[in-house]
């Protein structure tokens, strides 16, 4: 089985955001108004990113555990 990165290590949300806004491809039925701008949540969604992949490249999860980087 291939490594696997879980939820425990990635951020399920940015609040205040939306699904529009994540990238740039119009509104979504259903998306909600943001109450933050596009400029900050793709900044918040980028430096979780980042942090993953830092996180990940290190061996260890934000919530403190060891990830399996075997097939990563």
């Amino acid at each position: 089985m291939r490594g696997t990165i879980t939820m425990a290590i990635c951020p399920d949300e940015v609040s205040g955001g939306n699904h529009s806004q994540f990238g740039h491809y119009g509104h979504q039925l259903f998306d909600g108004m943001p109450t933050i701008s596009r400029s900050d949540q793709q900044q918040i969604a980028r430096s979780a990113i980042l942090d993953v992949l830092r996180n990940v490249a290190g061996g260890i999860a934000i919530d403190g555990s060891i990830v399996d980087q075997k097939g990563l």
